[in-house]
């Protein structure tokens, strides 16, 4: 029998292949991640935005200056592809059909 070159991906597979609904708890950091292991959930997901505005709040602590480094409303929309999804998801849209 060969080896999967990612197990830990066919473990996932299998859990999102199962028929139960499965909780996954968040997590931000790697402590965070060992509670939830220890607590007996199967798997976690690691939440970006806590991660990120747990790296940013360690930095302003540290007087790192961001002014330069902030998105207006606008930029952010794009970057993130909400205008896209927006026209994708339209083309789905039930409520003008009658």
């Amino acid at each position: 029998m060969t080896q999967s070159p990612n197990p830990m991906a066919d473990v996932l597979r299998g859990l999102l292949g199962s028929p139960e609904i499965l909780q996954m708890p968040c997590c931000y950091d790697a402590l965070s991640a060992k509670l939830v292991q220890q607590a007996g959930s199967p798997l976690t997901l690691l939440s970006a935005a806590m991660k990120s505005m747990l790296d940013v709040l360690g930095d302003l602590k540290q007087g790192r200056d961001y002014s330069g480094a902030l998105l207006d409303f606008a930029d952010l929309r794009q970057r993130v592809g909400f205008d896209d999804y927006h026209k994708a998801a339209e083309r789905f849209d039930r409520k003008s059909d009658g």
